[in-house]
């Protein structure tokens, strides 16, 4: 996985790709990556613009999340609250057929390229034009107004190289738009200072590679994570600061946790990790000790964190995972 900004949740989402150029479609199809994207592959322009706007309104799942903060008037304990259901999405098995990016030939015999994207002016897309050396010009005005993201030549000697790392930028793209929906300001300074630092983003980065991870959602602002294998698997990643472990540890002492598990929490040889089938914070002290996981520290912006990754927790009910899609 490719070290890039944390967002509240990210899975595999679709990419179509437009040419009339079937030769050079194929070309493509053989070169990307399948293991964490979905792609669709058009010939006809009018084709691709019916199936994206057919099936646009699937990347729109995140609005009643907005509904529910913006009657609450960004209420900070309902956000934590919403922030908890976004893994529900694990349920929609249509989940990765959402459209990020677009990636079309400018020169086609329908429409251009461009026609198509002024169609689609309504969808918040990565828009990628394909240009042959004439149309470069055409591209760089097209950028330069806004009508598209990015563009790519088809003489660049890496192309496709650059077709991933535009797909890359589209679905973070839209993963970040989601934050930016549901997240509070203060939430997002967050953020921006702990979830994407550099240290952070490796540490994340190494696990969901190590542990074939395809997609994540943010299940509390105070550090936990659900993280969801490519062949279904849940496993829930929690890093506290310093000072959530110790009121941690302070919360088990005025439970009279048993002194055996108190000494561990208190010299951070263990951190407690609520979860759940019901995804609500386990309250009876007399059973927390199977809550007590192994933690590792490290540093972030100065600040010391213990992080713990559980494998194998159980949710509601099974979901198909992206290799069974």
């Amino acid at each position: 996985m490719t070290n890039h900004d944390t967002h509240i949740c990210s899975f595999p989402t679709t990419t179509v790709i437009v040419d009339d150029n079937e030769e050079f479609l194929n070309s493509i199809a053989l070169k990307l990556d399948k293991t964490r994207q979905s792609y669709k592959y058009f010939t006809s322009a009018h084709e691709a613009t019916k199936f994206i706007k057919d099936n646009y309104h699937k990347s729109r799942w995140f609005l009643k999340y907005i509904q529910n903060i913006e009657e609450a008037e960004q209420d900070r304990k309902l956000v934590e609250f919403n922030l908890k259901d976004l893994y529900k999405q694990v349920y929609d098995q249509e989940r990765f057929d959402i459209i990020t990016t677009v990636i079309s030939d400018y020169d086609m015999p329908e429409i251009t390229g461009l026609e198509m994207f002024s169609d689609l002016h309504d969808a918040q897309l990565h828009k990628v034009l394909l240009t042959g050396v004439v149309d470069e010009k055409v591209a760089v005005k097209a950028f330069n107004d806004n009508a598209i993201n990015a563009f790519i030549p088809k003489s660049h000697s890496d192309i496709y190289s650059q077709i991933h790392k535009i797909i890359e930028d589209g679905s973070n793209n839209y993963f970040a738009n989601i934050g930016d929906k549901l997240l509070e300001p203060a939430n997002r300074n967050l953020f921006t200072s702990i979830y994407n630092n550099s240290v952070f983003t490796k540490l994340l980065g190494n696990l969901m590679t190590d542990n074939n991870i395809v997609e994540y959602y943010m299940t509390s602002t105070d550090g936990s994570f659900l993280l969801i294998s490519k062949s279904g698997q849940y496993g829930m990643f929690f890093i506290y600061s310093e000072e959530h472990l110790e009121s941690l540890s302070l919360m088990a002492k005025e439970e009279d946790f048993a002194p055996k598990y108190q000494e561990l929490l208190d010299k951070k040889e263990k951190m407690l990790c609520f979860y759940g089938s019901n995804e609500q914070t386990i309250a009876d002290w007399n059973d927390c000790q199977k809550y007590l996981q192994d933690c590792t520290k490290v540093e972030i912006s100065g600040t010391n964190y213990y992080y713990s990754y559980v494998k194998n927790i159980g949710l509601n009910k099974a979901i198909i995972g992206f290799a069974a899609r």
